[in-house]
């Protein structure tokens, strides 16, 4: 499994400090946040990268990764970054996290909020039953949990512009 971080909301010691003793993981450095104004949240500030090679439905998200995601959340309420649309207003982007199972199959996990250990568990559980597409996950404010597939989204999207 290859996990690429996000350098501007996880630095390399608190990476290290998180690490636990798995050697099939590779963690990776990198900036994940785009230079450009974006126009859709779906590219909002990219916290992990997880890459797997096996297939999606083992345990993706262990404690491990639950502890990443964590410190890498509250980092980036820290450090509050914009997107601006087409109308050139901006609003504070949404932390993400792109999951991909190695096979072209990708998973986006949008969070509103600082997920729990059981919402994580709960979202975990979720993606093990999702048929082979790409997905669009979402932890809203009050806790629940949001799929879409990407027309899906697109529609949601949509309509949200509307209502402004």
């Amino acid at each position: 499994m290859k996990i690429i971080y996000n350098t501007n909301f996880l630095s390399k010691e608190e990476v290290e400090k998180i690490k636990h003793d798995n050697n099939d993981v590779e963690l990776i450095g990198r900036d994940l946040t785009p230079n450009t104004p974006q126009g859709d949240l779906l590219h909002s500030i990219c916290l992990l990268v997880i890459n797997f090679v096996s297939e999606l439905s083992q345990d993706l998200i262990t404690n491990y990764i639950y502890d990443l995601i964590k410190t890498s959340y509250k980092n980036s309420k820290q450090k509050r970054v914009y997107w601006r649309n087409s109308a050139g207003r901006e609003t504070l982007t949404v932390p993400g996290i792109t999951i991909n199972d190695g096979k072209g199959h990708t998973i986006s996990l949008i969070l509103k909020r600082e997920p729990t250990e059981t919402e994580i568990l709960n979202i975990n559980d979720t993606i093990k039953h999702l048929k082979s597409e790409n997905y669009i996950i979402q932890l809203n404010d009050d806790g629940r949990i949001n799929i879409w597939t990407m027309q899906e989204y697109g529609e949601y999207q949509l309509e949200q512009q509307e209502k402004i």
